[in-house]
């Protein structure tokens, strides 16, 4: 049966660590951050437009920050 999802209005004031949005169904396993980048992005009221300013270059000596190597966590999802 497919799923309607109706939204009139949005706001998320923040987002940290490995934090998502979801709308909708979402199965969600073993949470990996492949990639990384360091920025900001402001709006200063509900109607003002967005200001951003992000580096496209980031220095990660040690490559694996989380357990994606090997990782041998149980996927169950079921939509009965």
């Amino acid at each position: 049966m497919p799923t309607t999802i109706n939204l009139f209005n949005l706001k998320v004031n923040s987002i940290s660590c490995n934090g998502s949005v979801n709308i909708g169904e979402t199965v969600h396993n073993s949470h990996v951050a492949s990639s990384k980048s360091t920025g900001m992005n402001s709006s200063f009221g509900d109607f003002s437009p967005t200001d951003s300013l992000m580096e496209n270059i980031y220095i990660d000596p040690d490559q694996n920050d989380q357990a994606n190597i090997a990782n041998l966590d149980e996927f169950i999802a079921s939509q009965t």
